[in-house]
């Protein structure tokens, strides 16, 4: 049953849709257009703000190169998400298999957030600037959950491909306070640009701290515990794995009890920059490290 009571079509039987091989996320269309894009982009930013001496981004043009990228895919991702997560009558269909459950438009966001790491891990680790441990490690792990989420291997039969319904929360929902944290970052790495426009640097940083404990702190918490009855129900001896190695569900559960610890590290240090707005502490507001 959706959102407002209509119902839509039935969901798809979970054994129709198995995964993909390494080869077909290759030369899957969506992965072959988004990433290349993204690279060109990329380029196309760093040439132009590296050879305008007058750009405010012309001392770190990677920088600047990165964020615009990563706010474009993130905005589609956050708002598409909240679409399906909200509106969408199969995943508001109580019927509809959580762990199995096949959803065409979920994938949608799995491949896009493959693509975004798999530009976003290597440009952190190549970036002086963007090389913190905690941003590539988790860049990291989001990739290996982006592949596993969709992956299959054909010899011997196994399945990967799960958790399409909590993907679109963990990847596409939680997305709504990055587009704000891009500009809270680039205001914080370009000054010139907060000192131009004071006003939108607050507003920005009040809608990020806002929308992060909306979606990472108060919403993370019942889509998590949800998320784990579902995964350790697969630890069970008499689970239905469909050729899933029981490993999987164990890396699932260990991985996302680290994002969530990262969750908490940041609701701490987002606490920290809130009271230090809030109370006029200019000292810490330039120290403060980077929130995700």
């Amino acid at each position: 049953m959706g959102l407002f009571g209509n119902r839509g079509p039935p969901p798809p039987d979970p054994n129709e849709h198995l995964g993909m091989t390494w080869g077909e996320m290759a030369s899957n269309t969506q992965l072959r257009a988004q990433l290349p894009a993204m690279l060109l982009l990329h380029a196309v930013l760093y040439r132009k703000f590296a050879s305008d001496k007058t750009s405010y981004f012309h001392a770190r043009p990677n920088i600047m190169a990165h964020y615009v990228p990563f706010l474009i895919a993130f905005i589609w991702m956050a708002f598409y998400g909240a679409y399906l997560w909200f509106f969408d009558p199969i995943m508001n269909d109580p019927s509809f298999d959580r762990i199995w459950g096949y959803h065409s438009q979920s994938e949608l966001i799995v491949v896009s957030m493959l693509a975004i790491q798999s530009y976003d891990t290597p440009i952190s680790i190549i970036v002086p600037d963007l090389r913190a441990f905690t941003f590539v490690a988790h860049h990291a792990v989001v990739l290996s959950l982006s592949i596993l989420c969709l992956d299959r291997v054909r010899s011997p039969p196994r399945r990967y491909r799960a958790f399409y319904y909590y993907a679109v929360y963990f990847l596409g929902v939680i997305e709504l306070s990055s587009p704000w944290l891009a500009v809270v970052d680039a205001m914080r790495d370009f000054p010139a640009i907060a000192d131009r426009f004071p006003a939108l640097n607050e507003v920005a940083r009040v809608v990020f701290a806002l929308m992060f404990y909306a979606v990472r702190v108060f919403g993370w918490v019942p889509v998590s515990i949800e998320f784990w009855r579902d995964a350790l129900s697969l630890l069970q001896e008499d689970a239905a794995m469909h050729t899933m190695p029981k490993w999987v569900p164990v890396f699932w559960l260990t991985t996302h009890a680290g994002l969530t610890c990262l969750q908490a590290w940041w609701g701490f240090l987002i606490l920290r920059a809130v009271y230090a707005m809030v109370t006029g502490d200019e000292e810490h507001r330039k120290n403060e490290a980077k929130s995700a």
